[in-house]
């Protein structure tokens, strides 16, 4: 976990893959309403892939038409890491995941109506001199000059 600033929607425009029997996975990060993604199969899934390393906040699910699978689990990883699962009943609105880091999150739908008009994954997304910056603090806090001294040298990159 990391501190964050300036959440947002960190999703808007990433790459997203569906199972192939769901409807265009698109329609899930299109920010449109009228679009709606149809998982077509009792167990469906997307991928969302954040495109770098970020500290989610939250995942916000807009479901069409009063949809809602019976239990969804979120999986949510940095790069080829282990996974960490989040599992939820029904259709909730809105899953916290505390700020933890990914750089890909999989949603499982399971059973009952999976219609979707859209997703929102928000947190802030970090470069990898963020990263490094708060590993150097995090390190060396003890040890200002040295910190300093680390920090000036990243700031030439």
């Amino acid at each position: 976990q990391v501190a964050v600033d300036n959440i947002t929607v960190i999703s808007a425009g990433k790459d997203v893959t569906a199972n192939s029997e769901s409807s265009d996975a698109a329609a899930l990060l299109d920010d449109n309403a009228s679009t709606v993604w149809e998982g077509n199969s009792d167990s469906s899934w997307f991928e969302i892939n954040l495109g770098g390393i970020s500290a989610v906040s939250d995942i916000d699910f807009a479901w069409a038409n009063g949809a809602s699978p019976d239990n969804l689990q979120i999986s949510y990883k940095v790069g080829s890491g282990n996974a960490t699962d989040v599992t939820e009943e029904g259709g909730v609105e809105q899953v916290e995941l505390d700020k933890n880091l990914a750089s890909t999150i999989r949603v499982q739908l399971e059973g009952g109506d999976q219609g979707l008009e859209g997703v929102k994954v928000c947190g802030v997304a970090y470069t990898i001199k963020d990263i490094l910056k708060i590993k150097i603090r995090s390190a060396f806090g003890d040890y200002f000059h040295v910190e300093q001294d680390l920090l000036e040298v990243l700031e030439d990159y």
